[in-house]
């Protein structure tokens, strides 16, 4: 899936599981009267060292990206994986 917006924030790092796997994320505000703000993830170091250049508060970006739906007692949570981050303007 694609999506266009710009950068709104940058998440903290933070750690997963006791492997020392970290998540970096960041959030987009859509374009358009309805605007909405989505959290994307972004796992690994390597992954996100070749985004980070592109995830820049108030840059216009296209994300490509997964999303997958898991539930745990009894509830649903849904997330965003962040693959590519490409810039379209500041």
């Amino acid at each position: 899936m694609e999506l266009v917006g710009r950068i709104e924030s940058i998440l903290s790092e933070r750690s997963i599981g006791s492997n020392g796997n970290v998540v970096n994320g960041f959030v987009v505000r859509t374009e358009g009267s309805h605007a909405h703000c989505v959290q994307f993830d972004v796992y690994g170091v390597e992954r996100w060292s070749l985004m980070s250049e592109a995830v820049v508060v108030g840059n216009r970006v296209n994300v490509v990206f997964d999303v997958s739906s898991r539930e745990w007692n009894g509830r649903w949570y849904t997330s965003c994986v962040a693959f590519k981050v490409i810039v379209l303007g500041v």
